[in-house]
C-alpha cells in the first residue's frame, strides 16, 4: 500500500478529486497523512509490529510512492483521519468542523473493528 493510495481515497472523501483543480495540495494531504499514521500507532502499536517482533519505523516524509509500513485493512481508516485532520483546519467553517468529528469517530471504529473510541 503506497501513500498515494491512501490519498486517494481521501480525495474522493473531500470531493477533491479534479486534477488540476485541487483544494488541498497533495503535501498537504501528505503531512496530514504522516499524523495519521502516528494516531495509529499511539492507538495500535501492534499493527506495525514485523513478523520478527520488531517494530516497523514510520519514515518521514513521505512521498505519493513511500510504501507505508501496514496492511491494506489500514488504508480506510488512515484516509479517515487524513479527512477528519483537514477537516477541522477549517477554522471559517463550522459545519466542516462538525462533520470531521463523525470522520474522526469512523476512524476509531474501524482502527478497532468495533467503535471502540481512541
Amino acid at each position: 500500500m503506497t501513500s498515494a493510495s491512501v490519498i486517494e481515497i481521501a480525495r474522493r472523501l473531500l470531493q477533491d478529486e479534479l486534477s488540476g483543480a485541487y483544494r488541498w495540495s497533495t503535501a498537504t494531504l501528505l503531512t496530514e497523512l504522516e499524523n495519521a499514521l502516528h494516531a495509529v500507532y499511539a492507538r495500535r502499536p501492534d499493527m506495525f509490529l514485523a513478523s520478527d517482533g520488531t517494530m516497523t519505523a514510520i519514515t518521514t516524509p513521505l512521498s505519493e510512492g513511500t510504501v507505508l509500513p501496514l496492511g491494506t485493512e489500514v488504508r480506510t481508516p488512515l484516509a479517515l483521519y487524513v479527512v477528519y485532520r483537514i477537516l477541522s483546519g477549517e477554522s471559517d467553517d463550522p459545519d466542516n468542523r462538525a462533520v470531521a468529528g463523525d470522520y474522526l469517530k469512523q476512524f476509531s471504529e474501524e482502527l478497532y473493528g468495533g467503535g471502540r473510541k481512541a
